[in-house]
Parts: structure tokens; sequence; C-alpha cells
């Protein structure tokens, strides 16, 4: 969408299972807007709900 700063703004629309990965040098913030996203990390799972947000910092494993 736009670039702030030294930051990507992105929309995405999400369906089914994303591959597990890192980002190295940038941490990653989720923002539901509609339904529900669940997040996995090293041994868990976080649910996001609608209007909720989740920081995911750089360097954890995760997939959505």
């Amino acid at each position: 969408m736009c670039e702030v700063n030294d930051s990507v703004i992105r929309l995405g629309v999400i369906h089914g299972e994303f591959h597990w990965h890192r980002h190295i040098n940038e941490d990653e913030l989720f923002y539901v807007v509609d339904g529900q996203l669940l997040v996995d990390l090293e041994g868990r799972t976080i649910e996001v709900n609608c209007g909720k947000a989740l920081l995911v910092p750089r360097g954890a494993l995760h997939r959505t």
C-alpha cells in the first residue's frame, strides 16, 4: 500500500496455511479487519480476532 519512514504497509487476504518462515531484519504486525487469524509460533498458536493485532518480533519462526 505504502511506505512510512522505514516501514512497508501491506494489505493481505489470507486463506489457508502459509509456510514456516522468519524475518531477520524486521518485525511483522498483523491487524485483523474481519474474521480471525491463527498465527503459529514455535510451541504455541495465537488467535487474533477482528479488531486486534499481533506483533511477531524479528527472528521469530512463524506461519499464518
